[in-house]
């Protein structure tokens, strides 16, 4: 008979949870721990800010989805074939589906292909079950991730807070960061069954806030990153 945890034998996940973040910066760029199925970063919105809570975190940061690069030194971003719109399932798609059913209306602020429309926005974050649809259906295809679960308003100005990497380093992919999580992942599959291999997988930072990469980890198939790296692609 199973018994549940009560006070302090409650376990926790130790990521960042349940906080206030607010926005003091956004930008479109890259960072090294967010690539895809092949190991190349992908475009992201990224936010810098702060927490009146005391977490320290330094940036979070939204897939934009496949086509999409940064210009205007990450300011704005366009797609390479001249798309407008996200797609619904990226997790830039699912963040502005969410603030929207927070009563944010986005579109007064300007174009989502914008970054500066987020900043001096407040929410309070939560991690939440994010569901992959057609991937580990029988161990539910579900991972955490922070979202905005409510909107506490706007600030016309705040204690400014600088990103951590130089402007060209987030305006440019870089292969040195990614390819040593590459590495990293491709050595435990070659040593772990497939299920010990994305277990341990999920509990790295890296893959569990990137859903192209985690999703190629929870890939079953032949083509999966499991599978790949035991043939050694």
């Amino acid at each position: 008979m199973t018994v549940e945890p009560k006070g302090d034998w409650v376990l926790e996940e130790g990521l960042p949870d349940d906080f206030d973040w607010w926005i003091t910066k956004a930008e479109f760029g890259y960072l090294p721990e967010y690539t895809d199925q092949s190991g190349a970063q992908v475009p992201l919105l990224i936010w810098y800010g702060e927490s009146p809570d005391g977490v320290e975190i330094e940036h979070i940061a939204w897939s934009l989805g496949k086509g999409w690069e940064p210009t205007k030194n990450g300011k704005e971003v366009k797609h390479q074939n001249n798309k407008d719109k996200f797609i619904k399932t990226s997790m830039y798609g699912r963040l502005i589906q969410r603030v929207h059913e927070l009563g944010v209306d986005m579109s007064q602020r300007g174009s989502a292909r914008v970054a500066s429309v987020w900043e001096g926005l407040g929410f309070h974050m939560k991690r939440e079950e994010i569901e992959f649809k057609g991937l580990l259906e029988d161990r539910g295809g579900k991972t955490t991730r922070l979202m905005p679960v409510k909107f506490l308003g706007e600030k016309k100005a705040g204690k400014a807070v600088s990103a951590p990497a130089k402007k060209e380093d987030t305006l440019q992919p870089k292969a040195d960061d990614s390819d040593q999580i590459m590495k990293k992942l491709k050595a435990i599959a070659k040593v772990k069954s497939r299920e010990e291999f994305q277990k341990m997988a999920m509990d790295m930072p890296e893959v569990n806030d990137n859903p192209d990469l985690l999703m190629d980890v929870l890939d079953d198939s032949d083509n999966g990153f499991w599978a790949r790296a035991r043939r050694g692609e």
